[in-house]
């Protein structure tokens, strides 16, 4: 008997669209599996640029916003990239991302603002890094009027450089730089990784004698050194748009930030036999983020700058000290500018920097 082969109907435009309209909606209902919500925003995302040149794009994209903001505000975050929902949220931001910049867009422009400050509070690394992005583009682009959210928004991401020289022992903590081996994820506390980690955490599952599960352990958007890399261009564009409105802030986030500029690994990390020096990397690369946001901001506080002079150079020649070859000459480039614009500024220590 021949095999009978499904044939699946072939949708004109305007079903096919609805269609769409009628899968986001399955997006909200919890009574849907989180595997089928995955394959809806895959479809979505692989159709995205037939969508976005529909004629009927704009009422789609208000149904579309609507939805997306209820499953990023009423879910909630999830940390183990191997998870449907995970990856469900995080194809939900990356659609967001490209969204065109027009008219069509501009009535969502502060909804999706504030939902992306807020996420960067409570989400994972890679949906912080998403929502960055978000807030610079939207911004960037549509140049929205000042509200109290951004100085909330300075003052959040001002802690997370601030925990940082405290929380050196955990980020270049060994013991959570091992990948663990266990027989049942249930029994791991995922909190507890979260709240000791600034990493991803590998995670090997054995769940039988000839099988094993990968699982990666994505940190939280406030533990990441990733986050920190980001961060400096959403504040340089937030110091264009409103330095009247937050000068305050922002001569207090300053001193915060240089703060991150001496930190080093200890001696005994970087000689233990299993030293991840991708961490390393990391670190100087956020601190070189750092630099180059001061570099644009240092003659507006100059003074502020010059306070923190010798913590500032000191800290910039420990970096090229343990700087690792292959960012040697991208580091070095920005030192040398950051350099140069530091030594016009009378009163900056520089005399003892050289490279």
């Amino acid at each position: 008997m021949a095999a009978v082969v499904k044939i699946e109907p072939i949708l004109d435009h305007e079903s096919t669209m609805d269609k769409y309209r009628s899968d986001i909606t399955l997006l909200t209902d919890p009574n849907v599996e989180d595997e089928q919500k995955l394959k809806i925003v895959q479809t979505l995302n692989e159709n995205f640029e037939m969508i976005v040149d529909s004629h009927q794009y704009p009422t789609f994209l208000e149904h579309m916003i609507k939805h997306f903001i209820r499953i990023l505000v009423d879910g909630e975050p999830y940390f183990i990239a191997e998870y449907h929902i995970f990856q469900v949220r995080k194809l939900v931001l990356e659609m967001i991302y490209r969204l065109p910049c027009n008219e069509f867009l501009k009535p969502y422009v502060d909804r999706l603002v504030t939902l992306c400050m807020k996420l960067i509070e409570t989400d994972n690394e890679q949906n912080g890094i998403s929502c960055i992005r978000i807030i610079v583009e939207l911004q960037k682009n549509f140049r929205p009027p000042y509200n109290a959210e951004i100085s909330t928004f300075l003052r959040n991401t001002k802690k997370i450089y601030w925990d940082i020289p405290d929380n050196m022992e955990k980020i270049f903590s060994m013991r959570t730089q091992q990948k663990l081996c266990i027989n049942d994820l249930s029994t791991v506390d995922i909190s507890e990784i979260l709240d000791n980690t600034y990493s991803t955490i590998v995670i090997n599952c054995k769940t039988s004698e000839s099988n094993t599960e990968t699982y990666n352990v994505i940190p939280r958007s406030i533990s990441s050194l990733k986050i920190l890399q980001e961060l400096p261009i959403a504040i340089v564009l937030i110091y264009q748009l409103y330095k009247d409105n937050v000068k305050r802030e922002l001569s207090e986030y300053i001193p915060t930030i240089i703060r991150i500029i001496p930190l080093q690994p200890s001696t005994l990390y970087k000689s233990h036999s299993n030293y991840n020096k991708e961490i390393l990397v990391e670190l100087i690369s956020a601190q070189i983020k750092v630099l180059s946001y001061l570099a644009f901001v240092i003659k507006p506080f100059a003074e502020i700058v010059t306070i923190h002079s010798v913590q500032l150079v000191e800290g910039m020649i420990g970096m090229l000290e343990s700087c690792p070859m292959e960012i040697w000459k991208f580091n070095t480039r920005l030192l040398t500018y950051f350099y140069n614009s530091s030594c016009k500024i009378k009163g900056i220590h520089c005399h003892n920097f050289y490279l």
